[in-house]
């Protein structure tokens, strides 16, 4: 098995430094949001894996956290609609 190298900058340095802190915050947050949601998609695999594997309670388990995952990208997709309706007009 090939082993895998994983790199997550959440930091949000690379933003230029003349935005606000709150258009960065937006920016953050859509790059978290991309982020998870390429996590989604590895997790339901993994699910499938497990089911393959002969392990059908750990595939269930890895399913219910892929829901839970699900809901908390739609709420951080909702604070981020809100973010940019709230954004001022010359940050858009």
């Amino acid at each position: 098995m090939k082993k895998r190298v994983y790199h997550h900058d959440h930091h949000g340095e690379a933003a230029p430094a003349n935005l606000s802190e709150a258009e960065k915050s937006r920016i953050l947050l859509a790059h978290m949001l991309d982020h998870n949601r390429h996590h989604e998609e590895e997790i339901a695999a993994l699910a499938a894996r497990f089911e393959e594997n002969g392990q059908p309670a750990a595939a269930k388990k890895v399913r219910i956290a892929r829901a839970r995952m699900v809901e908390a990208n739609l709420a951080l997709m909702e604070a981020l609609e809100l973010a940019e309706i709230a954004a001022p007009a010359e940050a858009r």
